[in-house]
């Protein structure tokens, strides 16, 4: 992903309660708040790195926030937070400000994981207001790249505690991860491609959710997501 694509996002992050640029393709991130400590809860019992119980109570959370208020038309799953592309129609209807809809969004969330959980989980959000659906298309092609890089971090932490890891990872390039990985009998290309590029979740015409657990990578992707997005 091109570097300068970060500076654009910072760019089109709306603050506080400012008003929704009209015309623009809007997305939120909601990234889980503390999430590493639930997934140490000895109550809770999840397995490390990843959990597929979890994963799938971040499913149903996600899928509540689909239609409805907001326009959630897709979202983009990762290990501890998603990615909603919104309806700029329906934001436009229901939205004056960004705060509203944050607020709103966070809530949800939030409401919805922690009763599932039967604990506290708590979200918070961005808001992207992005120029067209190329921009948009791009931002998920990029959350499909962190998504991978956080996978590495959290095998490699995991494989590797207690041996300095948060100060190695850094200045590690990604085959070096993997190299690690596979010295710690874990075939990166065996894992499971929700763990390792993330998943969708999208609202078909009908209403229903489709959840695609089973993602291309790079520019596969890339088409995956405009024929989702129908751009």
């Amino acid at each position: 992903m091109n570097p300068s694509f970060s500076d654009m996002l910072h760019a089109a992050t709306l603050p506080g309660q400012i008003a929704i640029p009209a015309g623009t393709q809007l997305v939120a991130r909601l990234c889980g708040l503390d999430f590493e400590g639930l997934f140490s809860s000895e109550e809770l019992g999840f397995r490390q790195p990843f959990d597929a119980r979890f994963a799938k109570l971040l499913v149903r959370t996600a899928s509540h926030l689909l239609g409805g208020d907001s326009g959630a038309r897709l979202a983009f799953l990762e290990r501890t937070q998603f990615s909603l592309a919104l309806d700029p129609a329906v934001v436009a209807k229901n939205w004056d400000d960004a705060l509203k809809l944050r607020d709103y969004l966070v809530g949800l969330a939030s409401t919805q994981l922690s009763a599932q959980l039967g604990a506290e989980a708590l979200f918070g959000c961005e808001l992207h207001a992005l120029a067209d659906l190329n921009q948009l298309v791009s931002y998920f092609a990029w959350r499909q790249e962190k998504a991978a890089d956080d996978t590495l971090d959290a095998y490699c932490r995991h494989a590797l505690k207690g041996q300095g890891v948060e100060r190695l990872l850094p200045g590690m390039a990604a085959e070096e991860k993997r190299e690690i990985l596979g010295q710690n009998e874990v075939d990166w290309q065996a894992l499971p491609a929700w763990q390792r590029v993330g998943s969708v979740l999208v609202l078909s015409e009908d209403g229903k959710v489709e959840i695609k657990a089973s993602l291309p990578e790079g520019e596969a992707f890339v088409d995956a997501v405009r024929g989702m997005l129908g751009a």
